[in-house]
């Protein structure tokens, strides 16, 4: 019943997902999404959740605290599927990483997938959201190390193969 709360009528990396492994199904098998943003992408997850399969691993980076849109996702989750990753206000770059690199890092070198789809959102930048003061406050190097990681975690399982999309609405 909260599934995209009305930023996922269309949802890009599912529809992406389902694309791939429907289209493509002897090349990509297994697809894992990553997706970092300030929100937890709820109605990614619901989607993906909703097909019942164990082909797509789902893992979210996110802010959340009390009362904090979307409200979801608000406890560390990891399971063979799907990791959700709830970071606190003030969360630094590094710490940010080194959550990256403790939860997701792990997860997607078990699942292995054959494809990796990376749900980019920027407003956890430290200067976008003046309303929200820097939530998380990541900055153009941690995306930068962040997409690095992900085009490196590419490469050791998917032949390097991996999409980009900027998401504006989890």
């Amino acid at each position: 019943d909260r599934c995209g709360q009305g930023f996922c009528l269309l949802n890009n990396v599912a529809i992406a997902a389902k694309y791939a492994l429907l289209q493509h199904a002897a090349a990509v098998r297994r697809v894992a999404i990553i997706d970092w943003d300030l929100h937890h992408g709820n109605g990614t997850e619901e989607i993906v959740r909703s097909w019942g399969c164990d082909n797509v691993l789902y893992a979210s980076l996110h802010g959340a605290e009390q009362f904090f849109y979307p409200e979801t996702g608000t406890a560390l989750q990891l399971e063979p599927t799907l990791v959700n990753v709830p970071l606190a206000r003030g969360t630094p770059p590094d710490e940010y990483l080194a959550a990256f690199d403790r939860y997701v890092v792990p997860a997607i070198d078990a699942f292995r997938p054959d494809l990796l789809l990376l749900s980019c959102g920027f407003d956890a930048h430290r200067d976008d959201a003046p309303d929200l003061s820097g939530f998380i406050r990541l900055e153009v190097e941690t995306y930068t190390a962040l997409t690095a990681r992900a085009a490196a975690l590419a490469k050791r399982h998917c032949g390097g193969r991996r999409l980009s999309l900027l998401e504006g609405g989890d």
